[in-house]
């Protein structure tokens, strides 16, 4: 992914985890998180640049830790 941004000159990308229609169960081609990070819970944002962050409260952070390990976690607040 870093390649990409770095090839079409993209400073950073922003993916949340949801879809348009903000359904409860999200369908597999809107699970860009899922896609960036391996992260499977249903609270996440990640952003891609230099460095990459992934951000979600305290009920998924130690389910982030073990799945997106190549991320950097942020916790959010509720």
């Amino acid at each position: 992914m870093d390649n990409l941004l770095k090839e079409n000159n993209i400073g950073a990308y922003l993916s949340k985890t949801g879809d348009e229609h903000l359904s409860e169960y999200i369908g597999e081609s809107d699970q860009r998180v899922r896609f960036l990070t391996n992260f499977t819970g249903s609270n996440g944002l990640a952003i891609t640049c230099e460095k990459s962050v992934l951000y979600t409260d305290s009920r998924y952070y130690l389910q982030a830790e073990k799945e997106s390990k190549e991320y950097k976690l942020m916790k959010t607040h509720r």
